[in-house]
C-alpha cells in the first residue's frame, strides 16, 4: 500500500533523472547538511554553556558536535577552551593537535595548542605554537603578544634552571601561574 503515492512518484522521477548512484549521493549530501545544522546548533549550545561557566556541559556539546561534523575545526578549538578551563590541558592539547591535523593552516588551532601547552607549563612549546599561530595570521596582535610573553618567560625559566633556582619538572599551581599558565583562556 502506498501511503504517499506522490512521494513515490517523485523518487521514481529522481531515480530516472539521476540514476541510483545519483539518488544515493543526493541522500548522502542531505544527511551531511542535516548533521552540519545539528552540529552548529550544538556549537551554539556549547558557547552558551561556556559563557555561563558550565565547562563540562560545553565540552559535552562540542564533543557531540564534532561527532556530527568532524571536519569543522572550530568545534575542536572551542572544546579546547572548555577543557583548559577545567584544568584538563593535556586533553585539550590532544584536541588542539587533532584540529591542527585536520587543518594545518588554522591559526586558531595553533593558538589553542599554544594555550594548552601554556596550561601545562610547557613554555617552549607554547612559545613555538604562538609563533606558528602568528605566522599563519600575521594580523593577530594577540598571537604576537602571547608569543613574545611565552618566549620571554621560557628564556627566563631556562636562565633560572641554569642557575639551579628551578628544578626540572616543578609544576605547582603557583609555579604555573608565576610562569604564565592561564586558568581560563578566552574562547
Amino acid at each position: 500500500a502506498h501511503v504517499f503515492p506522490e512521494k513515490a512518484q517523485e523518487v521514481r522521477k529522481l531515480n530516472e533523472t539521476l540514476g541510483e548512484e545519483g539518488v544515493r549521493q543526493l541522500l548522502q549530501q542531505a544527511k551531511e547538511a542535516h548533521n552540519l545544522i545539528d552540529a552548529l546548533n550544538l556549537k551554539e549550545d556549547g558557547n552558551a554553556a561556556l559563557a555561563a561557566g558550565d565547562n563540562e556541559l560545553a565540552v559535552e556539546h562540542y564533543q557531540n558536535a564534532i561527532k556530527l561534523a568532524p571536519s569543522r575545526v572550530e568545534l575542536y578549538c572551542n572544546a579546547v577552551v572548555a577543557l583548559i578551563r577545567l584544568k584538563r590541558s593535556g586533553e585539550g592539547l590532544q584536541v588542539a593537535q587533532e584540529a591542527k591535523r585536520r587543518d594545518p593552516l588554522s591559526a586558531k588551532a595553533c593558538y589553542r595548542e599554544a594555550q594548552a601547552f601554556q596550561g601545562m607549563g610547557k613554555l617552549d612549546e607554547a612559545s613555538a605554537s604562538y609563533w606558528e599561530a602568528f605566522r599563519l595570521d600575521p594580523t593577530s596582535k594577540e598571537s604576537e603578544k602571547k608569543f613574545r610573553e611565552m618566549f620571554d618567560l621560557a628564556k627566563a625559566r631556562h636562565a633560572l634552571k641554569a642557575e639551579g633556582f628551578v628544578s626540572k619538572g616543578e609544576r605547582s599551581e603557583q609555579d604555573l601561574r608565576e610562569w604564565g599558565a592561564e586558568e581560563a583562556p578566552a574562547p
